[in-house]
């Protein structure tokens, strides 16, 4: 996935309850899914396009020698989807 893969996702879904990205870290055996309600939206797409390049990694992390990146996100209104989207 890519930040275009992930914008169109995003507006796909903008009118739904919850976003959820799933973020791989270096280091880490398993996913963290991060869940933000709709209030948040505006935010949260503001800071993933400056904190987050092409690649949806973490520009922060990448210049520290670490790789933080966004693998997928799930735009829903219902919180039962996490089940399958976490694990």
């Amino acid at each position: 996935m890519n930040k275009s893969d992930f914008r169109e996702k995003v507006m796909q879904g903008i009118n739904k309850a919850f976003m959820c990205v799933k973020i791989q870290t270096e280091g880490s055996s398993g996913y963290e899914t991060i869940v933000n309600p709709v209030e948040n939206f505006t935010n949260k797409l503001a800071y993933y396009e400056t904190a987050y390049n092409e690649d949806l990694e973490l520009i922060s992390a990448k210049s520290a020698g670490k790789t933080i990146r966004i693998v997928d996100v799930l735009m829903t209104s219902n919180l039962n989807d996490l089940n399958w989207f976490c694990y």
